[in-house]
């Protein structure tokens, strides 16, 4: 079973500047338990444009069936979000940024398990970082938007344990396309480094330059559910541990400016999950993640980030 803390935290927004566009919400889903069973997991979010694209590899390194439709869908309804429970949705749904791009593939595994969950483990030193591109499967969207997923990112060898090499996390990145540098915002958890250990960690990169930007948080978790929120020009961050505890706006303590410079990111991005390796020593993290789930509707603020994961993961 892949267990969450029952420790409860606020949540936290943090803001960088975007444009605002806007697209609407087509809604339904259900969510994937944390013990491979299915609950009420409300909405599952916005209904992609598009049934087409480049696509992920399923089942490398032995971690799912392998099993894919191609980017014409091959028979598989492709949605924004995905409870990625259906091996063929990896490459008739997504885009992997190797696939589309070329260069290192990051991932040393990627596929659905039988529980349900999207497994992946990194290539050693894989990772979002200056002008490195990590291991990424994405969508791409346009305009304001919330997207969230459930991450445990534990040990390889055991899923009640946290990874213990510097970097090795699982996390969600929202995403400029590549234009010669990279331009990111991305969040994640797992192990840290050794000065802070496990918890949650925000990075930013603009024009290939790159900073963390907020100090670590929630020492000792490495699991939980992880949000990003593009509200006109802003994107903010959530970070809830337990599924039983609805988002809600008292929970919205930690606001302040990013201190970096404004991520200039056009009207559509690429939003997806990855998985970083990036230290010298082999990695020993295994990032599972249950669903990722999208509402594409204009953002007034933090309170209307907060209603779409309530309908996305309540």
């Amino acid at each position: 079973m892949r267990q969450l803390s029952a420790t409860l935290r606020g949540v936290r927004p943090f803001a960088l500047f975007l444009p605002l566009f806007a697209l609407p919400v087509v809604s339904g889903g259900c969510d994937v338990g944390l013990d491979g069973k299915r609950f009420d997991g409300g909405s599952g979010g916005a209904t992609s444009s598009s049934t087409s694209g480049t696509g992920a590899t399923g089942g490398q390194g032995g971690g799912g069936s392998g099993a894919g439709g191609g980017g014409s869908g091959g028979g598989v309804s492709c949605t924004l979000s995905d409870e990625l429970d259906d091996a063929r949705t990896l490459t008739a749904c997504w885009t992997n940024a190797a696939d589309a791009e070329g260069g290192a593939n990051g991932f040393a595994q990627l596929g659905i398990d039988g529980t349900g969950y999207l497994v992946t483990r990194p290539e050693q030193g894989a990772g979002f970082w200056l002008n490195q591109r990590g291991p990424y499967l994405y969508k791409e969207v346009t305009g304001d938007f919330a997207m969230v997923s459930y991450i445990t990112a534990h040990h390889q060898a055991d899923e009640n344990l946290a990874p213990t090499v510097d970097y090795n996390v699982g996390g969600i990145v929202v995403r400029s396309p590549p234009t010669g540098t990279e331009t990111w915002l991305k969040y994640e958890i797992g192990h840290v480094d050794d000065g802070v250990g496990v918890g949650t960690l925000a990075g930013s990169t603009v024009g290939s330059v790159s900073e963390h930007l907020m100090p670590y948080h929630y020492e000792g978790l490495f699991r939980g559910r992880l949000a990003l929120c593009r509200v006109g020009a802003s994107v903010l961050y959530f970070f809830r541990p337990n599924p039983e505890g609805p988002w809600s706006a008292e929970d919205l303590q930690y606001t302040a400016g990013a201190g970096t410079a404004a991520a200039d990111f056009p009207a559509s991005v690429q939003a997806g999950i990855t998985v970083s390796g990036y230290a010298p020593e082999t990695p020993d993290v295994e990032a599972a993640f249950d669903y990722v789930r999208f509402a594409v509707q204009p953002m007034s603020g933090p309170d209307a980030c907060v209603s779409a994961l309530n309908t996305l993961s309540p």
